[in-house]
């Protein structure tokens, strides 16, 4: 998923003193998620779907949580707009 736009869209949404910490926050989060449990959460996935196939079968797991997420940013656009300061 492109999370290029995520950062920026952060910077909108709060008021310019509190905007490195904004930054921070959102990439700190990016990165505990994404690198630290989605690896681990496809491993926990393969082993529990059993020995063969199992480490695939996770990773179609993660590409449909991977779904899931863009969904929801995408229902989540709306309310950027109204929610930006100006």
């Amino acid at each position: 998923m492109n999370l290029a736009h995520s950062e920026p869209d952060a910077m909108m949404l709060v008021p310019p003193p509190v905007r490195a910490m904004a930054a921070a926050l959102t990439m700190f989060l990016f990165n505990l998620i994404g690198l630290g449990l989605g690896p681990l959460c496809v491993g926990f996935l393969g082993d529990w779907l059993g020995p063969g196939n199992g480490l695939r079968r996770g990773m179609a797991c993660a590409t449909f949580g991977e779904l899931v997420a863009a969904s929801l940013s995408w229902t989540a656009r709306t309310s950027l707009v109204r929610d930006t300061i100006s």
